[in-house]
């Protein structure tokens, strides 16, 4: 993507969730700076825990670093799964931005990471994680002095709290330097298999119960997949299994505050607690999460102590995000702050500020955003728009009728998807059991930039493979070659200039049944050999039918459709804006080079 369009995609949605945060400009002197730690727990949904209210004792160490800093009662998080959480809690950045979306890709080099940044403001930066979407496969190591993902064999196991806190003590026990440290630790406890160690499986579970629900993935799959309807009995057993991993990994966390105040650190810390997204039990029909962008998925903890503006601080009121620990740990060493998403946890809240959610995980793409009390979550290939006051229905059991701000709330999730969704989108689709091949060649005057395909890996029977997918000749030739059934994916990219004319060589066959190339809502293409389009093309701007899995709707094939750039935001930008923007770090002033970029559910 050229710096120029990069840049007003990302000045654009900044200014339109008014989160815009300024450089705090210099460096604090060393030896004035804390420790900073961030700890990320998978799939914790904040009213589980005692200090958002909930009547089992499930978080004790929680809730003491909680009654000395600040609970901030309303969390989003910015997506219902692992990996683009994550991503977003680690760069500052909404998932369409960072870009790490679903399988397929890792994360840009153009996209600075918190702990690049640290580092570069002398920080040492050490992390231990304990899943394969938070590992270096993703390029989230990136940044950090040392970063242990070897526990989980790539992929291949999940450890457990106490190995977690062992190896990153360890590693902090490595450094040997004086440096201040910026720690990032993730468990994944709480994410099912909910098979707790010791006495902490049966804490909360009912001993006289009769059924087949045992904590392990194996006994819910007849839930999750629809064969069996669990019983009242299965439901409370399963969030029993459930509550008893939460106590588990809070006497972990007790375990390492303990071991940090031994070693004299815990003092000059700042302690950061937080979760990528939560679980549902059945709230609204299903278990699990990643596939709605519900409140049971989407509320999340966050606990911060450590620092006088945020010690005593007691529930703090005011909508707020995950992405706000990155603007905050850079706040507090002293380091910039331009070109995120995030909000500083130190300024006071901002009552009109909008935060947004999105997934596009298993070719199921959504959206929400909530400003205030109100909400919106749509389906955008399906047009389902649904609205919520979440202050009369917390729990987003009464959807309304009607946007309740006049058509506001929509618009403002129109101008993210604005700001989010320029480029071109080829929707890859096989939506029946045989196979379908699809082998590519694009190529245009202009360079292929921002280059990702997307797949959800093989879940639930379906399978995306791409044996390639390079950009070539100078970024002017983009070719991929991929084997998909029952399942969609997404090839998205950009061309330098945006409205260079693309020309494709597609070749498509699938074993069984019809496959075809389709231009926007279903123009179909005759010779899929050999076309061009350009972007001015009025069928590019609609959207196909939505489909999911092997639901009818839309045809195995190749969807094609371009969103433009917003609409006059290049011309719209005089000298003065954009010698504002380089004074906030967005772009530097006068260069008008071009960035390129050849860029398992648990």
């Amino acid at each position: 993507m050229s710096l120029r369009l990069l840049v007003l995609r990302r000045a654009a949605l900044l200014a339109l969730l008014g989160s815009v945060v300024a450089s705090c400009g210099g460096e604090a002197r060393r030896h004035d700076r804390p420790h900073l730690l961030l700890i990320s727990v998978d799939t914790l949904r904040s009213d589980h825990l005692g200090c958002y209210g909930y009547e089992r004792d499930t978080s004790p160490r929680l809730d003491a670093l909680a009654a000395r800093g600040t609970v901030f009662a309303d969390v989003v998080s910015t997506s219902s799964w692992t990996l683009p959480s994550h991503a977003s809690m680690l760069t500052g950045l909404y998932p369409a931005f960072h870009g790490l979306q679903d399988d397929g890709v890792t994360l840009a080099e153009d996209v600075p990471t918190l702990a690049e940044r640290l580092r570069d403001a002398g920080y040492a930066t050490v992390a231990t994680v304990a899943h394969v979407y938070v590992s270096s496969q993703f390029g989230l190591e990136r940044g950090f002095d040392r970063f242990a993902d070897e526990l989980i064999r790539g992929g291949t196991r999940n450890p457990v709290a106490s190995e977690v806190v062992d190896r990153f003590l360890e590693q902090l026990d490595e450094l040997g330097d004086d440096r201040p440290v910026f720690g990032f630790v993730h468990f994944f406890d709480p994410h099912w298999d909910y098979t707790a160690p010791g006495a902490f499986r049966h804490a909360f579970t009912d001993p006289d119960y009769a059924g087949s629900v045992d904590g392990t993935y194996r006994s819910l799959l007849e839930f999750v997949s629809g064969r069996r309807a669990p019983t009242d009995a299965d439901r409370r057993q399963m969030v029993g299994y459930y509550d008893g991993e939460i106590a588990y990994w809070d006497d972990q966390l007790g375990r390492l505050l303990d071991a940090l105040d031994e070693r004299g650190m815990l003092a000059n810390t700042v302690v950061a607690v937080t979760s990528d997204h939560g679980e549902e039990f059945l709230d609204h029909g299903e278990l699990g999460h990643g596939r709605t962008l519900f409140v049971e998925q989407l509320g999340v903890p966050l606990v911060v102590a450590g620092h006088p503006a945020l010690d005593g601080g007691g529930r703090r009121a005011g909508l707020v995000s995950p992405l706000d620990v990155a603007p905050t740990f850079l706040e507090l060493a002293g380091a910039p702050t331009d070109g995120l998403h995030g909000r500083s946890l130190l300024a006071p809240p901002d009552p009109d500020r909008a935060v947004v959610a999105e997934s596009i995980r298993l070719g199921n793409p959504l959206r929400a955003l909530r400003r205030g009390d109100h909400k919106v979550v749509r389906r955008p290939d399906e047009g389902d728009v649904t609205y919520f006051d979440v202050a009369r229905d917390p729990r987003e059991q009464a959807p309304l009728d009607a946007d309740p701000t006049g058509g506001a709330l929509l618009a403002a999730l129109d101008d993210y998807a604005g700001a989010a969704d320029t480029g071109w989108r080829l929707r890859v689709a096989a939506l029946a059991e045989p196979r379908m091949t699809l082998r590519g060649t694009l190529s245009t005057a202009g360079v292929f930039t921002d280059a990702r395909r997307y797949f959800s890996g093989n879940l639930l029977g379906s399978e995306a493979l791409f044996h390639h997918f390079d950009v070539r000749d100078d970024g002017h030739t983009l070719s991929f070659l991929a084997s998909i059934a029952t399942h969609q994916g997404e090839i998205v990219f950009e061309t330098d200039p945006p409205d260079a004319a693309v020309r494709f060589e597609l070749e498509i066959s699938c074993d069984e049944g019809p496959c075809g190339v389709f231009v926007g809502a279903g123009d179909p293409v005759a010779d899929p050999a050999g076309f061009e389009l350009r972007r001015d093309d009025p069928r590019l701007r609609a959207r196909p039918p939505h489909a999911s899995g092997a639901m009818p709707g839309i045809a195995s094939g190749v969807w094609i459709r371009a969103v433009p750039p917003r609409a006059g935001a290049a011309s719209e930008l005089s000298d003065d804006a954009l010698r504002a923007l380089g004074e906030l770090g967005y772009v530097d002033e006068g260069d008008d080079g071009a960035e390129r970029d050849d860029g398992s559910s648990r």
